[in-house]
């Protein structure tokens, strides 16, 4: 949906704004210490998840403004986050210099991939 944009700041909050007027739509509120690095939309533009400073993923239920899912392993900020486009997955990218392979679902780590020798600052699916 080309109506909303979301962004996260440092005091740990993400605001959904609307792009025909500009103005706050909402905030969800996180944790104050939780540094937001990197936010993305799910397929269904229900969900959102971000990643902090602390190595921390959530995702957030864009109706309610709860925290669905905690996902912890990175021991790094993480620094990008993308849905598959089923929405089943997360890929995420972190300064711990690995990418991690997520069930959106369950919260679970599928897969972790190392070999990056600094940190990973994107992840992107391939669409096809």
């Amino acid at each position: 949906d080309s109506q909303r944009l979301a962004s996260g700041s440092d005091h740990g909050d993400i605001r959904l704004w609307d792009l025909g007027t500009g103005v706050c739509a909402r905030v969800i509120q996180g944790c104050a210490m939780e540094l937001m690095c990197s936010i993305a939309w799910s397929p269904n533009h229900q969900r959102l998840a971000s990643g902090s400073v602390d190595g921390v993923i959530r995702i957030w239920d864009i109706k309610t403004g709860d925290s669905e899912r905690i996902m912890e392993g990175h021991t790094s900020q993480v620094s990008s986050i993308e849905w598959s486009k089923s929405g089943e997955k997360l890929a995420s990218g972190s300064h711990d210099n690995t990418v991690r392979i997520w069930d959106s679902g369950t919260g679970d780590c599928d897969m972790t991939m190392e070999g990056h020798t600094g940190s990973v600052m994107c992840v992107a699916w391939s669409m096809t």
